[in-house]
């Protein structure tokens, strides 16, 4: 298993290479130019001929794509992300800042999602053709089909303006009670998600010879249930949750920018409006890095939950 994991991790330096590249290419392709978005300072009129011709000098705008992309790319290797042309703050404290707010919401909205994934599809799997299993499934179907932001408008509306349970938007440091309405909006739809899976995963683990086998020797229901059959339909579960995660972090852009978190995703969103090429390069790729620690993750899962699976 040490060996998996040392041959992962070394993996990722190629993999990191390709996508500082794809991300270079595609961000330099799009129109605009940053130095006249900072030089006409966000205002109507002619930004200043000589300013913009200064501010692309002096960020190295005028060399060549190649050499722009190997200054970036050394500037990583330094763990140097660069400066951002929107407020000319080094990016590395940016993301020291900002990361944290981002984790809190991803991790918390993954454990609901999990958690309530898991129960749903579980009570719906053991009741099948019930009340509770259709109740269960037309609430992951809900979850499913609704787009986030409006999940997160309507919880706003609800639960923050009417009721006056919870904060409307912003972030307090430490304050948990800024983080439980964006993380139900964001992880709602994976709660519906990891629910259908793990009923069908279960029926359909519920249905081999192995079961059958457990139930004639005797065995209790929770024993078959928990032992027999839950652990061994977790696997499949198991890729749709590291999966599904990488693109929580993506949606945490949306989530972030209605609730007005100071997260990595509304990073993202300032520095497009912006053209700060260097933010946006940052943001996406700390969105890439999580995406391949939790698939690292959930690849060493699949060794402890099944021990046919070893690496």
């Amino acid at each position: 298993m040490l060996t998996f994991i040392i041959r992962r991790f070394l993996a990722f330096i190629p993999t990191i290479i390709a996508v500082t590249f794809i991300i270079f290419v595609v961000l330099n392709l799009l129109p605009g130019d940053a130095a006249f978005v900072r030089a006409a300072g966000f205002k109507r009129g002619v930004a200043n001929i000589e300013g913009i011709a200064q501010l692309r000098e002096q960020w190295g705008l005028n060399d060549p794509a190649y050499v722009r992309y190997f200054r970036f790319l050394g500037g990583l290797l330094r763990g140097d992300l660069g400066t951002s042309y929107r407020t000319d703050e080094v990016l590395s404290d940016v993301i020291k800042e900002r990361l944290p707010v981002t984790l809190k919401l991803a991790g918390i909205s993954i454990l609901l999602a999990v958690v309530g994934g898991l129960t749903f599809g579980f009570l719906a799997a053991i009741h099948r053709g019930s009340i509770i299993d259709l109740v269960c499934m037309v609430t992951a179907i809900v979850g499913v089909s609704v787009p986030e932001f409006w999940v997160g408008l309507m919880l706003m509306l609800v639960v923050a303006v009417k009721w006056g349970l919870l904060p409307t938007s912003g972030y307090s440091s430490g304050n948990i009670l800024f983080l439980i309405l964006p993380s139900l909006a964001l992880g709602f739809r994976y709660i519906g998600l990891i629910a259908r899976i793990t009923r069908s995963s279960m029926l359909d683990v519920a249905s081999q010879d192995y079961v059958r086998t457990a139930k004639a020797k005797g065995l209790s229901l929770f024993s078959v249930r928990g032992k027999h059959i839950f652990r061994n339909a977790l696997v499949p579960i198991l890729t749709i949750v590291g999966l599904e995660s990488g693109w929580l972090f993506a949606n945490t852009v949306v989530i972030e920018e209605v609730f007005g978190l100071p997260g990595i995703g509304r990073l993202l969103v300032v520095s497009i409006l912006g053209r700060d090429i260097p933010s946006m390069q940052a943001a996406i790729l700390i969105m890439v890095l999580a995406f391949l620690i939790l698939n690292l993750a959930i690849d060493v899962g699949y060794g402890f939950l099944d021990p046919r699976i070893r690496y």
